[in-house]
């Protein structure tokens, strides 16, 4: 760390081309993010206290229930 450097304005040192890009990048992400995030489905706590119970019973342990997620996650992720 250099002492004695200072961040301007909006916490990002002033580096020029690279500071700028640095932020297009984070601005990209940022916006990425939230429009992925507005696409999600709502939270329904009966659900959640569904998946609760099952965690505190086992039901996620069994082999043929994490056989199924895997397969459900490697679809999800484009890999059959």
């Amino acid at each position: 760390m250099t002492i004695g450097r200072k961040k301007k304005g909006n916490g990002v040192l002033n580096n020029g081309a690279a500071g700028f890009a640095a932020a297009q990048k984070d601005s990209f992400f940022l916006s990425t993010a939230k429009a992925r995030l507005s696409s999600l489905s709502e939270v329904r706590p009966e659900r959640v206290r569904k998946a609760f119970e099952r965690v505190s019973k086992g039901f996620y342990d069994r082999p043929a229930v994490v056989s199924k997620i895997a397969d459900r996650f490697l679809e999800e992720m484009g890999i059959d």
